[in-house]
C-alpha cells in the first residue's frame, strides 16, 4: 500500500503537493482554534509630563448687527469719579468712571500678602535648611539632652530625700514612748525598752521567762523571735534594734508576759506622730510626682527637637512640596480673585469710540449692577454667544477667546470679552445668559447675522504636571490613577487633580514626572479586541494622548 502511493504521489506531483497544503492548512486551523480561547491584556501607558492646561468654555450665537457695548458695573457702589462726557471719543483701556475702591484695595493688599507669604514658605522648602538653622536644630537637641539628665538626676535627689524624710518621720511614729506593758502574775522588777526600732511594719512584741537548769531565760515572739539568758542592769536585744532591761531590785515571775507595741498607742504624741508620718508619704508622692512630670516633659521636648532636628536635615518629600505648592497656588487664585474684584470697580471701555450715553455725571452717584454707566459704539465687529449659567459663572470680561464662522472656511480671529449679561433669559426653564466678545480683526467677510462658535479661555496653567484625561479616574469624592505594579497589574494611585481641558488633567500631588500611568486596557479575545477609555484597537498616536509618549505592555494571558 505505501509503495502505491508513493507512486501515485510521483505521478500527480502537483496535485500532491494542492493535498498537503490544504493539510497544513486545516491542521494549523484547527490548531489556532483550539487555542483561540486565551485571553490576552494589554495596557497602554503614558508618562506623566510638564505641560500647559487651557481651560475654556464655548458657546455658539451670532455676529452683531450693531456694534455697541453697555458698561455695566459688577458691583454696586458709590461713584468716585466720571472721567468722560457724552459724545467723547475714547480708546480701548481707557477708564470711564471709577466706583469706590476702599474695600477692595483692602482684600488686594491682603491677597499680595498671602501670596508673598506662601510663596516665600515654599521656596524655603525648596531650598532647604541653613548650616545655621542645622546648628541651631543640633543645639536644641543638647539643650533637650541636658534638660532630661537633670530632670532624672533631679529625680533621684528627690526620691533620696523624700525617702529619708518618710523613714525619720516613721521612725518617729514607730519609737515614740515606747513601753514594756506586763500582764498575768505581776513582777516586781522594773523593765524598760531602750534602741531604736528599726523595722518598717507594725506588730508587737511578746516577751516571756522560762528556766532550765542552768538559770532564767527570756523568750521573745511578735515582730521577733529571739531568746537569751536574764541579766540584770544590762540591756538584752529583742530584734529590731530594740533591747529589754531588766532591774535589779525585785522579783520575776515566769508567769508575767510583757508586750511592746509598734507604736505605742498610748503614747500622748501618738497621734500627731502619726499625722507627720501621713504628710511625709503625701508630700513624698506629690514630689516624686512633680520630678516624674518634669522628666517626661523633657523626654517630649528632646523627642521634639530630635524629630526637628531630622526634618531640618532630610530634604522636602513629595507630599510637602505638593502641600506647599497647593497653598501657593491658592494664594494666587485668591489674588487674582482680589485683583479682578478691584479691577471689576474701574469701568473701562474695551476698544475705540465713541460715548453715545451716559447715564451716571457726576461722582457720589450711587451705581447699580441693573444699569450700564455708559453705551460705547464702536467701529469694532461684535458677536453675541448665549450660555448656560453653569458656563457663565467662569466668564469675565477681557478674557480672551478665539472665534469661528460656519460660512468662512477657515477663517478665525481672536477676541476680547467685553461685557457679560447680568440678568439671564429664561426659555423652556433654562436660564441663557448673553456675552459680547469684540473681535481683535476686522474682516470684510465677516457679515452681521452669521453664526459664530466661540471658545473663551477661562483659566491657564503653565508648565504644570500632567496626565491624558482618560488615564484620571474617580470614586466619590476621590481621584485615582493606574500604575503597573511589579507583577504588570494595574494599582491604583490617588491623585490631587487641578484644571482641565480637552486632552490634559494637571495633577497636584501624587504622581511624579515620568512616572506612567494606565490610558487604556485592551482584552483580546480570539479575532476581537475589546477596550476600555476613548481609543480603540491597538492604535497608539501620541497626539491622541496629548503629544506624550505611549507605550504599550502585554499582560498575561
Amino acid at each position: 500500500m505505501p509503495n502505491k502511493i508513493l507512486a501515485y504521489a510521483k505521478a500527480h506531483k502537483i496535485k500532491s503537493l494542492v493535498i498537503l497544503a490544504v493539510v497544513v492548512a486545516l491542521g494549523w486551523y484547527w490548531y489556532s482554534k483550539a487555542h483561540s480561547n486565551a485571553t490576552q491584556v494589554k495596557y497602554i501607558t503614558a508618562a506623566a509630563q510638564k505641560a500647559t492646561v487651557i481651560a475654556s468654555v464655548t458657546g455658539t450665537g451670532q455676529v452683531s448687527e450693531e456694534n455697541k457695548i453697555d458698561l455695566t458695573p459688577k458691583t454696586a457702589g458709590t461713584i468716585t469719579s466720571i472721567n468722560v462726557k457724552q459724545g467723547d471719543k475714547v480708546k480701548a483701556g481707557q477708564t470711564i468712571a471709577v466706583i469706590d475702591e476702599t474695600n477692595n484695595l483692602i482684600s488686594l493688599k491682603q491677597a499680595q500678602a498671602a501670596v508673598a507669604s506662601a510663596q516665600a514658605s515654599y521656596d524655603k522648602l525648596v531650598a532647604g535648611a541653613t548650616a545655621d538653622q542645622i546648628s541651631l536644630s543640633k543645639l536644641s537637641v543638647t539643650s533637650a539632652q541636658q534638660a532630661l539628665d537633670q530632670a532624672k538626676s533631679t529625680y533621684q535627689t528627690t526620691q533620696q530625700q523624700q525617702s529619708l524624710t518618710v523613714s525619720k518621720a516613721l521612725s518617729s511614729w514607730f519609737n515614740d514612748n515606747l513601753q514594756a506593758v506586763a500582764s498575768g502574775t505581776p513582777s516586781t522588777v522594773t523593765v524598760t525598752v531602750s534602741g531604736n526600732y528599726n523595722g518598717t511594719d507594725k506588730g508587737q512584741y511578746i516577751i516571756s521567762l522560762y528556766s532550765t537548769g542552768t538559770g532564767l531565760y527570756y523568750s521573745v515572739e511578735g515582730l521577733a523571735k529571739t531568746s537569751g539568758q536574764v541579766q540584770t542592769n544590762i540591756p538584752l536585744p529583742i530584734g529590731n534594734g530594740l533591747y529589754i532591761t531588766f532591774g535589779s531590785t525585785g522579783s520575776l515571775s515566769q508567769n508575767t508576759l510583757w508586750t511592746v507595741d509598734i507604736p505605742n498607742e498610748r503614747s500622748t504624741n501618738y497621734l500627731s506622730d502619726q499625722t507627720a508620718y501621713n504628710s511625709a508619704l503625701q508630700a513624698q508622692t506629690v514630689a516624686l510626682n512633680q520630678a516624674q512630670n518634669a522628666i517626661n516633659t523633657a523626654e517630649n521636648n528632646l523627642q521634639q527637637a530630635q524629630i526637628q532636628l531630622n526634618q531640618t536635615q532630610s530634604p522636602p518629600t513629595d507630599a510637602d512640596l505638593a502641600s506647599s505648592q497647593a497653598q501657593l497656588l491658592n494664594a494666587q487664585a485668591q489674588l487674582q480673585n482680589a485683583q479682578q474684584a478691584y479691577s471689576d470697580n474701574i469701568i473701562k471701555s474695551p476698544w475705540d469710540g465713541t460715548v453715545a450715553q451716559l447715564n451716571y455725571t457726576r461722582a457720589g452717584q450711587q451705581a447699580t449692577t441693573g444699569t450700564a454707566i455708559a453705551t460705547v459704539i464702536t467701529d469694532h465687529q461684535v458677536a453675541t454667544i448665549s450660555l448656560n449659567e453653569v458656563d457663565v459663572a467662569k466668564i469675565k470680561v477681557g478674557q480672551k477667546a478665539t472665534l469661528n464662522f460656519d460660512a468662512i472656511d477657515g477663517l478665525q480671529i481672536t477676541g476680547e470679552v467685553a461685557q457679560v449679561d447680568t440678568i439671564g433669559t429664561v426659555s423652556q426653564g433654562v436660564v441663557t445668559y448673553n456675552v459680547k466678545i469684540g473681535m481683535d480683526t476686522q474682516d470684510d467677510r465677516v457679515k452681521p447675522g452669521m453664526s459664530v462658535s466661540a471658545s473663551i479661555i477661562t483659566n491657564v496653567a503653565a508648565d504644570v504636571l500632567t496626565v491624558p484625561n482618560g488615564a484620571v479616574k474617580t470614586s466619590g469624592n476621590t481621584s485615582y490613577v493606574q500604575i503597573l505594579g511589579s507583577d504588570g497589574k494595574p494599582q491604583n494611585q490617588t491623585v490631587t487633580t487641578g484644571l482641565a481641558d480637552d486632552t490634559n488633567t494637571q495633577i497636584l500631588s501624587g504622581l511624579n514626572e515620568g512616572q506612567e500611568v494606565v490610558t487604556q486596557t485592551i482584552t483580546n479575545a480570539a479575532t476581537t479586541s475589546s477596550t476600555s477609555g476613548s481609543a480603540t484597537g491597538n492604535r497608539s498616536n501620541a497626539s491622541f494622548f496629548g503629544g506624550g509618549a505611549v507605550r504599550v505592555i502585554g499582560g498575561g494571558r
